[in-house]
């Protein structure tokens, strides 16, 4: 990873860690959870030009993607990275290529790790085959589930897979395809 990549990584640790003294004794998916509502709700990440920008191609670093390729699940790969405890190794409990969501579902099915049941600090995630769509799990509220998603738009209107920013959420829990367990 480029040394910006990982020097925002130490910054939202610090700002967990600042916000939440006792951040390291979280459960890891509770961290990943907390982290990424620190981006969402402070950093207000949106792209500049197509799928760039100075956060957003950080979350491509992270997850070996280029500038420019899709991001949704290069910023779980970053939020999953900066929740990993300093010294742990940073690749573990991540796909072969966490830049695609059908890596990460497939990761998860090996794993034993993808179900049908929303839950707090859970990936939520939906894919075709090929293209697809994946972010956080805040909470599940009768039929809806409550997410924070990189690389989606702020309401029904415009890509729901291709946006242009990081946004909290509302959707149909029946309309997602799976959830992955990230303890």
């Amino acid at each position: 990873m480029k040394d910006n990549t990982i020097a925002k990584i130490n910054w939202v640790r610090e700002a967990a860690i600042a916000r939440y003294p006792k951040f390291w004794d979280f459960p890891f998916a509770e961290r990943a959870l907390l982290i990424a509502a620190i981006l969402c709700d402070t950093k207000h990440i949106r792209e500049v030009g197509r799928n760039r920008g100075e956060w957003v191609e950080a979350f491509q670093d992270a997850a070996g993607a280029k500038p420019g390729d899709s991001w949704c699940a290069c910023m779980v790969t970053f939020v999953c990275k900066a929740a990993r405890k300093p010294f742990e190794n940073m690749g573990a409990n991540l796909p072969q290529y966490p830049a695609r969501v059908v890596a990460w579902r497939e990761y998860a099915r090996a794993m034993e790790r993808f179900s049908q049941k929303a839950a707090r600090g859970k990936l939520f995630c939906w894919d075709n085959g090929s293209t697809g769509h994946i972010g956080f799990v805040v909470g599940k509220v009768g039929p809806f589930v409550r997410t924070i998603e990189g690389n989606t738009s702020s309401g029904e209107s415009g890509s729901q897979r291709d946006g242009d920013g990081m946004y909290r959420r509302v959707r149909l829990a029946s309309k997602i395809g799976g959830y992955i367990d990230l303890a």
